[in-house]
């Protein structure tokens, strides 16, 4: 129940043009947590909020220009060493089971669309794709489900800073 009204409020705050960043502390509060780490870490990435961050970071809503927003590369970088390095102090082991997740990623994106990853762009890993992708790693790698929902969590994740970093960018 939680989880659904934290995520239903930000699909709200995106639709609405609202800067999510600045709004989450108020989400934060609602729902007793003491920090907004704990927040950012506690709503899931749903198809629909991925799609609206996406339209936030290419400047698609609202008919504005598209924004200046940070590359993929770019984005993943920061992922790993300003949110999981510095903001999370994540541990090795985290920190290679999502590398490991984004390699395959790159791989699977080089081989089906067919763009090495410093020419892949966000709106590349649309929900579509990404369950392509997950699915290749169930039934062709052979892994378990406990391995494919490992590399799901780090998609989250990476996701959910996209999406709470995607305002902040579009404010500068």
């Amino acid at each position: 129940m939680r989880h659904t009204f934290a995520t239903r409020k930000l699909i709200e705050w995106y639709r609405a043009g609202l800067d999510v960043e600045r709004e989450l502390p108020k989400l934060t509060t609602y729902l007793g947590h003491v920090d907004v780490g704990h927040t950012y870490w506690y709503i899931e990435a749903v198809p629909e909020l991925l799609q609206l961050a996406t339209e936030n970071l290419t400047g698609r809503r609202g008919g504005g220009a598209a924004m200046k927003a940070a590359s993929f590369p770019t984005l993943l970088q920061r992922f790993f060493t300003d949110r999981l390095l510095h903001q999370l102090n994540a541990s090795s082991h985290t920190v290679s089971s999502y590398r490991d997740s984004f390699r395959l990623l790159l791989r699977f994106a080089a081989e089906h669309i067919g763009r090495t990853p410093s020419e892949l762009n966000v709106e590349d890993l649309d929900v579509s794709f990404l369950g392509k992708f997950l699915e290749h790693i169930e039934l062709q790698r052979g892994n378990c489900t406990r391995t494919r929902n490992n590399r799901l969590s780090a998609l989250r994740a990476f996701f959910r800073y996209v999406s709470l970093h995607s305002a902040a960018g579009r404010r500068r």
